[in-house]
């Protein structure tokens, strides 16, 4: 078990927030039917770096690289997520994914600025909106179903698409520098990247406060509340990725048997 003896380096032990937890927490896994849509056409100014792969052993790690951007996700990095998590699907060699995010933030949410950019040079832009909505779903949805174990550092700003990069997850982990919401109500928007499905799921009416008010989870709060399902202090984080880099399942070993054995 990886997980609960790194996080005994938390600031608060493991064992008294487990304590304090509530009991029901949301699914790991959404099971719904899988859509089919074309992939989002890349454009000139594309950055090849937006995202960053690398590999250790077994850990095959996605790295979302806009710093100054918040990480915000666009079609650019959408686009090569997703072929290379079907890559390592395949792959016997690849047996954890991490994902975790450059600077201050997982992941802030939907490059809403270049959408609204992209609406206004008309029905060609328009397109490419509907594009990226539909790759981003499709990406949520391989992740939500993935049969290895994704581990998602929810280090910083996670909100809207980056909770839809990482509340799928079975290992979410929450440190103290995480901030979470789900502010698309705040732009006129519904909460979307499948908050439908797991925020109805939350303890009593947190789900439908989150919805309804947009409002930020901060800190062990967001693994208390049952969003994370561990709490880390961020300076375990390289440590964490280095333990789980030591891993080696054989084609024998069950995904259920996996998670057991990192948690």
């Amino acid at each position: 078990m990886l997980l609960r003896p790194t996080c005994t380096r938390t600031a608060q032990p493991l064992s008294w927030i487990s304590r304090t937890r509530p009991t029901a927490i949301m699914p790991l896994r959404a099971r719904i039917n899988n859509p089919s849509f074309s992939d989002m056409a890349g454009k000139p100014e594309d950055d090849p770096n937006d995202v960053l792969f690398s590999s250790h052993y077994g850990v095959r790690t996605i790295e979302l690289n806009r710093p100054k951007k918040l990480n915000s996700l666009n079609g650019s990095m959408a686009n090569k997520i997703l072929p290379r998590l079907k890559e390592w699907q395949k792959s016997q060699l690849a047996n954890v994914i991490v994902l975790k995010g450059a600077g201050r933030a997982l992941c802030a949410g939907g490059d809403v600025a270049a959408l609204a950019k992209d609406n206004q040079t008309g029905p060609q832009g328009q397109q490419r909106s509907k594009d990226y909505f539909a790759l981003e779903y499709k990406l949520d949805y391989t992740i939500a179903t993935y049969p290895k174990p994704y581990v998602a550092f929810m280090d910083g700003i996670t909100m809207g698409g980056g909770v839809g990069l990482s509340v799928h997850a079975p290992f979410r982990i929450a440190t103290e520098n995480t901030v979470f919401a789900m502010p698309e109500t705040t732009i006129g928007f519904f909460p979307d990247v499948g908050a439908s499905f797991f925020l109805p799921r939350m303890d009593g009416a947190v789900g439908t406060y989150l919805a309804l008010t947009s409002e930020q989870i901060k800190g062990v709060n967001v693994f208390l509340s049952g969003i994370a399902t561990h709490y880390l202090h961020s300076s375990s984080l390289p440590d964490l990725e280095a333990r789980l880099a030591e891993l080696n399942f054989g084609d024998e070993v069950s995904y259920n048997t996996r998670l057991s054995i990192i948690n």
